[in-house]
């Protein structure tokens, strides 16, 4: 039966597909599929369609088109990889196209399906079917990836993990002088990207500096040593897919000069200059980072900030992490010995970049006093969608070496706190909030060979908080000090951390990915 051979063939694409390179197996599966191949394209019929019953066309329907959209599908995309020689499959696959497209009807119908159960001597030919319909999308995605070769510039990267663990929604960073070295004339308005394997486009950001192209990002997931492979196709206009997820970041005026940013798994916001000069005591000196605990995959804070009703839990999250004259979740301060000498609020902001792949925005500081002068701050920071913890890139300005410390709150005060100087890593856990509303989990992670060591401040300028803090040595040069680290939080009311354990694992194992950085090659 057409169908029966359509769906082991499609199989076989699927397989392949995520089969890794040198797994021992996948010599037999190419083996078969090829087989299979040089049978069905000899015995398609001259208008491009295959008989219900492939080795007796004479007593069927002429047309079928879920046994015929699934060879089409695996036809044109074993030329497109490769694996068929082009010259002789690819019009089997463009004869199969044509005869599929004739079978959509002018509102958009595919027809021909043959109907699960029912005889394939002779059916309703208006019949149509998901399976169908399925086949004949993936057909026409291969295609399309055809048409593409023919017609646009492209260009082939591979990626490789050298992490024998799982790598989820892992950024890839593709410098720009490499895209425009391999596709001359390319600009951020026309490249795309897409998957080297599969018909499929994968959302991407250019990134910029100085007002110039930057890097090409876009994300993906690898297996355990994992190599992948991905087109970079140079088209009239820049294909736009929508993403399952981004990021999103803005200045928000119109609630005393925040400046709030966010992905899928997690928000922040920090404090601007209007909320200095409130009548609110506890937040005149902080400028700490506050967490808003998701359990949405969709953008909230403009929702949230308009409803203004953020404070309680509407089914997607809310604000409920305290951080009052504290760091919050990864602020800084200079460290005199005995506690964190801090900036005020943000001053000035700029947004860099902002999604769907990562946004960053900048926030500058005004100079503030500290036992060795004054010191100003311009801090970078930047969230990938997926991730639930910043990158953040502090430039200090000052003439003397500092001890700085990066803190977190401890909220509720008996959480458990993980100390790990060999790792880098600082991390709380708070006790469960006493009105339902879970536990939050705060974290810092830092180059080991910045880490100076661990100190927990209290005292009256935190009014009754407590905070660990993690002192990290910054360096002058130039009159300049650099600090890069990273800063953020997850909730055990979303569907990524039950509880202490899990939140840990995720820590260390982002840490093994920022130690193991993807291998990109131009091919």
């Amino acid at each position: 039966w057409s169908r029966g051979n359509g769906w082991v063939m499609g199989g076989l694409v699927r397989v392949l597909q995520v089969l890794p390179a040198d797994h021992p197996a996948r010599g037999r599966f190419v083996a078969q599929f090829r087989e299979m191949a040089e049978k069905i394209r000899a015995i398609q019929l001259d208008n491009g369609f295959w008989s219900p019953s492939l080795l007796n066309p004479g007593d069927f329907a002429k047309r079928e088109t879920s046994g015929t959209g699934f060879f089409c599908y695996a036809l044109a995309w074993g030329v497109n990889q490769g694996l068929l020689e082009r010259e002789r499959f690819e019009p089997a696959a463009r004869r199969a196209w044509a005869g599929l497209a004739d079978c959509v009807d002018p509102d958009g119908k595919l027809t021909h399906v043959q109907p699960i159960g029912d005889s394939p001597y002779t059916f309703d030919e208006t019949k149509t079917e998901a399976y169908g319909v399925g086949a004949f999308l993936l057909a026409g995605s291969e295609i399309y990836r055809m048409q593409l070769a023919a017609e646009c510039p492209q260009a082939t990267v591979e990626v490789r993990s050298v992490l024998d663990q799982l790598r989820p929604r892992e950024t890839i960073e593709v410098d720009w002088a490499v895209v425009v070295k391999e596709l001359s004339g390319a600009s951020p308005a026309t490249v795309a990207v897409m998957d080297g394997v599969a018909a499929r486009w994968i959302p991407s950001q250019v990134t910029e500096a100085g007002g110039r192209p930057e890097a090409l990002l876009f994300q993906a997931d690898f297996l355990p040593g994992q190599t992948r492979s991905f087109s970079f196709i140079l088209v009239k206009k820049r294909v736009e897919p929508t993403p399952t997820f981004t990021t999103y970041g803005r200045f928000v005026p119109e609630r005393l000069d925040d400046f709030a940013w966010e992905n899928d798994r997690i928000a922040f916001r920090i404090y601007g200059p209007a909320l200095e000069a409130s009548d609110s005591p506890d937040f005149l000196s902080s400028s700490g980072i506050d967490v808003w605990a998701k359990r949405t995959r969709v953008p909230v804070i403009d929702r949230w900030y308009k409803a203004g009703t953020y404070h309680e839990d509407h089914g997607e999250g809310l604000d409920n992490y305290k951080v009052g004259p504290s760091r919050g979740c990864g602020g800084l301060g200079v460290w005199d010995g005995k506690m964190l000498v801090c900036s005020k609020k943000v001053c000035f902001w700029k947004v860099l970049a902002n999604g769907p792949v990562r946004t960053t925005f900048e926030l500058t500081y005004a100079p503030w006093d500290t036992p060795t002068g004054k010191v100003s701050e311009v801090k970078r920071v930047s969230l990938d969608a997926g991730a639930n913890l910043n990158r953040i890139e502090s430039v200090l300005a000052t003439e003397s070496p500092l001890t700085v410390g990066v803190g977190l709150a401890e909220n509720r005060g008996t959480g458990k706190v993980v100390k790990d100087e060999k790792s880098g890593l600082l991390c709380y856990w708070e006790d469960p909030d006493p009105n339902g509303n879970g536990s939050i989990g705060t974290a810092i992670l830092a180059d080991p060979r910045q880490v100076e060591g661990f100190a927990r401040e209290a005292g009256p300028q935190l009014k009754g908080m407590a905070q660990n803090v993690m002192l990290l040595e910054a360096t002058p040069r130039g009159g300049k000090a650099t600090l890069t680290y990273y800063a953020g939080a997850g909730w055990d009311k979303s569907d990524d951390f039950a509880d202490a354990v899990a939140w840990e694992a995720y820590l260390r194992h982002f840490a093994a990915r920022l130690a193991h950085p993807l291998k990109v090659e131009a091919k």
